[in-house]
């Protein structure tokens, strides 16, 4: 029994140890924000103290219990061109707050002659007077049907699930193919939706169709798989093409029942 009473008290001991630490050596001292991207519309001196203050990360409390995800989605609704990519814990009592600037990726012309600018994950940047297509400019969006409930600054919109899926996966899929978004920007002029039958079970899928400033299109079918492969394809595909041919045809590219990506020119 006595030996009980010794181990017991050993065992609290540690533990109020713990305690005491968790709350002193472990108390958050600390928050930093580091840019891992170029910014362009934050100045980072100055934005620093803005970010540290809005994320309001509780100065004393312990690391080991802080919570990350509010602080993320206060600081992303505050500036909307900020990725907050994740809070890290450095031990003993600092926070670094790893961040990114969202780039204009998307237009999408709304009522009143305006057009929300769109980042790759269809986030809401800002909302401005609508602007002429230019390769400078925002990828415009056609013939979307938008179906959130809200288009205020710092929300995402919806076009529902596989829509949402293929616009997503677009310009990950132009990188993976060494393309910039700059670069992206320059090549594609608009991006319009189709419901386009499988051509190997013949069920409506969702199609993406791509015009570039010769007016040139092609139609991705079923743009929820493959895009990666399907964009190569289009892009080695294009290159290969004269301007005749550009101005009585299209390209329709798509998995064959061999599985198989194939771009088919079709004549207008």
């Amino acid at each position: 029994m006595k030996y009980f009473y010794i181990f017991g008290g050993i065992f609290l001991g540690l533990i109020a140890v713990l305690v005491i630490l968790s709350f002193t050596l472990f108390s958050l001292n600390s928050v930093s924000v580091e840019f891992e991207t170029t910014s362009l519309v934050f100045d980072i001196t100055d934005s620093e103290k803005d970010i540290v203050q809005t994320a309001a990360l509780p100065e004393g409390a312990c690391v080991f219990f802080m919570d990350k995800s509010e602080p993320t989605k206060r600081l992303e609704k505050a500036f909307p061109y900020l990725k907050v990519i994740n809070i890290e814990t450095v031990f003993p009592n600092k926070a670094i707050i790893h961040c990114a600037e969202r780039e204009e990726v998307f237009s999408l012309q709304i009522e009143n002659g305006k057009e929300l600018i769109l980042d790759e994950s269809l986030k809401i940047l800002k909302i401005q007077d609508a602007q002429i297509s230019t390769q400078f400019n925002p990828i415009q969006l056609l013939d979307f049907q938008v179906l959130s409930s809200t288009t205020e600054v710092g929300e995402k919109i919806t076009f529902g699930d596989d829509v949402d899926t293929a616009i997503k996966n677009f310009l990950p899929a132009m990188k993976l193919n060494n393309r910039t978004t700059a670069e992206s920007k320059a090549l594609i002029q608009s991006i319009s939706y189709q419901s386009l039958p499988s051509i190997n079970d013949f069920k409506d899928m969702p199609a993406l169709v791509l015009k570039d400033f010769t007016n040139f299109f092609a139609k991705l079918s079923d743009a929820c798989e493959n895009l990666t492969f399907k964009i190569s394809c289009y892009l080695e595909a294009l290159s290969l093409l004269t301007a005749e041919q550009k101005e009585s045809a299209y390209f329709y590219i798509y998995t064959n029942k061999d599985e198989k990506i194939t771009a088919q020119l079709i004549k207008d």
